[in-house]
């Protein structure tokens, strides 16, 4: 049940970044600079979790392919590999 509650939580926490990724991206580049430092920074500190990292891995497939390279870009600035 803890498996199941944690790849739930994990793809709802997922899926607010996509979407918020996909709202902001139209948005202006000085808005952009502003808003997804934060996102970035509580991002990257959540995949750093190796269990988190594992569970991204496995479904990072199933989102928007500009939103999950960009993720991959900001795990390969802090050394990061989700395929570890």
């Amino acid at each position: 049940m803890d498996q199941i509650r944690f790849q739930s939580l994990f793809n709802i926490f997922l899926s607010v970044a996509e979407r918020a990724f996909l709202l902001f991206g139209s948005a202006s580049d000085s808005m952009k600079e502003r808003q997804w430092d934060g996102w970035r920074s509580y991002i990257v500190g959540v995949l750093r979790r190796p269990h988190v990292l594992k569970e991204y891995e496995r479904e990072r497939a199933q989102y928007d392919r500009m939103f999950v390279m960009e993720i991959d870009s900001w795990l390969g600035m802090e050394e990061v590999n989700p395929s570890a």
